[in-house]
């Protein structure tokens, strides 16, 4: 029998401390799990023996499928599943891939707007895709994710067209700044051209 390192993952959403604490102690041997809730991605790394691989995933799932249905009263549906030899896994640990990360400078680049109008697609455009780590300076995104949005993304140039919408008297401070800033990023993307 070989010994596998395995990652099964589960997208559930609002996992509590508890609960992941719970699984981790039901999860036999040595398990790490991690839960993002804004993505609802839950990660189960777990060890396994087997003689194969094809071995090594059917233990992995049982045995992830054992402790999430002990957890949460339910069976979950992975949505993935990694089996790694402990020699393959401990080569990626010593020889890692990166990513290419990029923050709101090189996402204002990617785009062709300002930092300020990658910030605010980031926080407010629900096809942008989610970061994947927060660090001091901000969020950061693979380049790919952000290409790939790049590619869906419809583009409006130009200031909306006056009329029709509320008047000044019934918009709020927050909507009349937020407007002011989309006019000067208009401007500031006018005078690059």
């Amino acid at each position: 029998m070989n010994q596998w390192h395995a990652e099964v993952t589960y997208e559930v959403k609002d996992l509590d401390d508890e609960q992941l604490q719970k699984l981790m102690i039901v999860t036999p041997g040595f398990a790490t799990i991690s839960h993002d809730n804004d993505t609802g991605l839950l990660r189960l790394n777990l060890m396994v023996e087997a003689g194969t691989v094809r071995k090594a995933v059917e233990a992995s799932l049982r045995t992830a499928s054992d402790a999430t249905r002990q957890v949460l009263d339910k069976a979950l549906t992975p949505t993935g599943v990694r089996v790694l030899s402990i020699a393959e896994q401990r080569a990626e640990i010593e020889n890692p891939i990166g990513q290419d990360l990029v923050g709101y400078i090189e996402i204002a680049d990617l785009l062709g707007v300002s930092r300020q109008r990658a910030r605010q697609l980031a926080e407010e455009n629900q096809q942008f895709p989610s970061p994947v780590a927060r660090l001091a300076m901000g969020p950061v995104f693979t380049r790919s994710s952000v290409t790939a949005f790049q590619g869906r993304w419809e583009r409006k140039s130009g200031r909306p067209k006056k009329g029709g919408g509320p008047s000044r008297g019934s918009t709020s401070p927050r909507q009349r700044s937020e407007s002011r800033l989309l006019r000067n990023i208009e401007r500031d993307e006018a005078s690059l051209k």
